[in-house]
């Protein structure tokens, strides 16, 4: 029969979740499964975006998920979970989903616009677009070392931070994480979470990209475009799934997905 410390188990987690939102990783479906698994008496902050992540009594919630970095996530405190993905397949990931939110009319914006004029080809080419740089320029590499928006990451620049300075921060930030999954392998995540929660997480999908090629049918030229892009995040990829394979990134203090 299950105790009341089972009850407890099931309906609050032994510590506050921060869930580091990278876009077009799962996150959404991963933070619903959270959400089923502990049921409504889940404190969950209701905000998504950092902009408008407010300072409160962070023990007044449960678990935090969305688009926020990690110097916001180490002001609230408690384990950080977040899920890596390929970076040149998240970046098409990303366009597509775009140009979709715009061809259905749920998002008509000033970048869904841009996904929605300029074919693929054309479109790794902007590069001048603060908006596209936000969205799209090593997004995973600045929002696990610092943030993602603009003016966050120009203090880091205006700090004299390099680029290899800047995986590197990443790098180091990830080890900090309770929970590091990767999207390509969602079952190793779920194996993590049950053994450091002890919950068993059901993750659906959620905000599917129904139409988009898989990376063998791009061309080369196209793939050089991309990678243009994301040459920081495929760096802190390599890095994190090396470290993966090689054993050494399971310090006793956390679980890997």
């Amino acid at each position: 029969m299950p105790t009341h410390s089972d009850e407890l188990q099931r309906n609050h987690p032994p510590n506050r979740i921060v869930h580091v939102h990278i876009p077009k990783t799962a996150g959404s479906a991963l933070a619903q499964a959270f959400q089923r698994a502990y049921g409504q008496r889940l404190r969950v902050y209701p905000e998504r975006f950092e902009s408008r992540f407010a300072p409160v009594n962070y023990a007044e919630f449960d678990f935090y998920t969305g688009h926020i970095g990690f110097t916001v996530a180490s002001k609230i405190g408690g384990d950080f979970i977040t899920v890596l993905r390929d970076p040149v397949d998240r970046f098409l990931s990303t366009y597509y989903f775009l140009r979709q939110l715009y061809e259905s009319g749920e998002e008509r914006t000033h970048k869904t616009s841009l996904t929605n004029r300029y074919k693929l080809d054309q479109f790794v080419l902007i590069r001048d677009e603060p908006i596209l740089q936000q969205e799209l320029l090593n997004r995973m590499t600045w929002q696990i070392a610092h943030s993602h928006r603009m003016e966050l990451r120009r203090e880091f620049i205006e700090a004299g931070i390099s680029e290899t300075d800047l995986v590197s921060i990443a790098h180091y930030n990830l080890k900090k994480f309770a929970i590091v999954g990767v999207q390509e392998d969602m079952g190793r995540l779920t194996r993590a979470i049950h053994r450091r929660y002890g919950v068993d997480l059901e993750i659906g999908r959620a905000n599917v990209t129904r139409s988009r090629p898989h990376l063998g049918e791009i061309s080369s030229r196209t793939r050089d475009g991309i990678e243009w892009w994301v040459n920081l995040d495929q760096e802190l990829y390599r890095r994190w799934i090396d470290m993966r394979m090689s054993g050494t990134d399971s310090p006793q203090n956390r679980t890997v997905g």
